[in-house]
């Protein structure tokens, strides 16, 4: 009697296949625990967000959860219920394909969502974020019809074997890869614009650091999707590409809920004390504005003190200037404060 196809293969590398699955969900596992933190501190602290974002994390945590689910289960199926059974290795279980189709779909509702801000950071125009997110829909097409034939695949020697599936699969992953790129250089391109519309250095630091979120969550989940390609194509004897595809859902929550989570900390950062000086007098001029913002409503205490070394005759003119320059200094400070709080409100 003929060994099935790949049989030799198992038997080889069985023991890296098992260990490759098992590191893998012992990462998503981790990255869900940190979502589930996320999910909590975003609903503990965005009341004043919209309905449909709070619906999108509640969904996207529910989406979550149900790969987990998933992923115990193909867990159980090879590492417990087929212990010692090489052959089990060799089919595809059915909760694989279905975590194929809850990831993408986890996965594009987060694409769509930074679709969501670009559209907002665009001030409401619609070109580009329309083009962005028409542009993901293939990559969620084509991992659907992966998911579907590959369940009905006797083994996996048969998806590897199997042309159309590979074009599919490297066509998935390099749409998603494009895409990803394309949305942060999206965001970037109007926070630069946003960049230079600011009024103090505060904002642009919080500028800076929102860019470096996007440029950084942008990065890892691209190389997440082409060390899952490199792996599927060069290292198809065992589940390595498996294990780094079960965790790209977790980082794509977590890089959303994380953005979202930080933008508070950076209002706080941008709204605190404020120091001007003015070196066209013989003075120091230093002005501290302390905000609190309960519900939307403002209350701010300003408090000068001025240094001054003018003889006496210069004091009237000093003062009246010293009134303009405030009057000025007050102005750049609410026009920077209400830009900041729709850059982070769209963020």
């Amino acid at each position: 009697m003929n060994a099935p196809p790949g049989l030799e293969d198992v038997f080889r590398n069985g023991a890296h296949k098992l260990d490759s699955i098992l590191f893998g969900g012992i990462i998503a596992a981790s990255l869900f625990g940190c979502s589930t933190v996320q999910t909590i501190t975003f609903f503990r602290h965005r009341e004043a967000d919209a309905w449909l974002l709070k619906a999108t994390m509640c969904v996207l945590w529910c989406l979550s959860s149900l790969q987990l689910v998933l992923l115990a289960h193909w867990l159980n199926f090879y590492l417990i219920a087929n212990y010692a059974n090489p052959y089990a290795l060799l089919k595809p279980v059915w909760s694989l394909a279905a975590n194929v189709i809850v990831t993408e779909t986890s996965c594009c509702l987060v694409s769509l969502a930074y679709a969501w801000r670009v559209y907002v950071l665009s001030g409401r125009k619609w070109v580009i974020p329309t083009v962005l997110a028409v542009c993901r829909l293939p990559c969620t097409f084509f991992s659907f019809f992966f998911a579907i034939r590959s369940i009905q695949m006797e083994t996996f020697e048969h998806i590897f074997e199997n042309t159309q599936l590979e074009k599919i699969l490297y066509a998935g992953f390099s749409i998603g890869t494009v895409y990803d790129i394309l949305i942060t250089a999206a965001m970037c391109y109007y926070l630069r614009k946003a960049h230079r519309k600011a009024g103090s250095n505060r904002m642009d630091s919080a500028i800076s650091r929102i860019m470096m979120y996007a440029f950084n969550s942008a990065a890892i989940v691209s190389m997440q999707q082409l060390a899952t390609l490199v792996t599927y194509a060069i290292m198809r004897d065992n589940f390595v590409y498996i294990a780094i595809y079960t965790t790209i859902p977790g980082m794509y929550i977590n890089a959303l809920l994380a953005s979202l989570n930080a933008r508070e900390r950076l209002r706080l950062h941008q709204r605190g004390p404020l120091s001007c000086s003015f070196p066209i007098f013989r003075g120091e001029i230093e002005e501290s504005t302390a905000s609190r913002l309960p519900h939307q409503t403002m209350e701010a205490e300003t408090h000068m003190r001025v240094t001054v070394c003018y003889p006496q005759s210069e004091l009237m003119a000093f003062d009246e200037r010293v009134e303009e320059v405030c009057r000025d200094s007050k102005s750049i400070t609410r026009t920077s404060m209400h830009l900041s709080d729709s850059i982070l409100s769209s963020v």
